[in-house]
């Protein structure tokens, strides 16, 4: 799991993960202490990723990237998907180079979102 935290933290330097055995906790926001009332799940990215390494795959079970609502919402916040499709491998080298190859795709999909990232004024160090 190592090579999936090195992997992450290479495209989102003051991001935050975390990894056991079978799970990969991520988000944009590396100092908790930046999350609305200390409460990791308000990364505008929190997502849990579970990692099966003996059938070799991985699934998303949460994760989205919190937006500012379109004008006409009476939101306060939607949510986008994140790019990403089950991840099914042949040994565990290539499940943590696909899992690398996420990470890189969720890179440009923050960036492409920027803008429009809930609270993207207060946490502008963590989109770089």
């Amino acid at each position: 799991m190592n090579n999936v935290k090195v992997s992450f933290l290479n495209q989102f330097p003051n991001g935050w993960i975390e990894t056991n055995p079978t799970t990969i906790y991520f988000g944009l926001i590396g100092d908790i202490d930046d999350c609305a009332n200390r409460i990791r799940n308000n990364d505008p990215m929190y997502s849990v990723m579970r990692v099966d390494r003996e059938q070799f795959t991985a699934y998303l079970i949460a994760g989205c990237l919190s937006v500012n609502p379109s004008a006409d919402s009476y939101l306060v916040m939607q949510s986008k998907r994140l790019p990403f499709r089950k991840i099914v491998a042949k040994n565990e080298s290539e499940l943590d180079s696909k899992i690398e190859k996420f990470f890189i795709k969720l890179r440009g999909f923050v960036n492409d979102n920027k803008a429009d990232i809930y609270n993207a004024d207060k946490i502008e160090k963590y989109l770089g």
